[in-house]
């Protein structure tokens, strides 16, 4: 996976490790802590979104975490040593 920020934003090593540049663990109540607490650090750039897509997004939170979950089963799976 790639974005116009960063070239790289998911990578899988050997089966075994799995790195994530964005946030699939993200729920509506933590986004929303994030707004009230954080609001003055968020300044929309490349890799900031703003407030509003933020707010937007979470009506795709049910299907990031099931690629989430689906992902670590599969990474468990793999993986003898869990």
């Amino acid at each position: 996976m790639s974005s116009k920020a960063c070239e790289n934003q998911a990578f899988n090593y050997k089966a075994k490790a799995l790195g994530l540049q964005f946030h699939l663990e993200m729920t509506e109540d933590g986004i929303c802590n994030l707004i009230t607490h954080c609001r003055a650090e968020i300044i929309p750039s490349a890799t900031i979104q703003p407030e509003e897509k933020l707010m937007s997004g979470m009506t795709v939170i049910p299907t990031c975490q099931r690629a989430l979950y689906s992902m670590l089963d599969r990474l468990v799976a793999n993986n003898r040593y869990f």
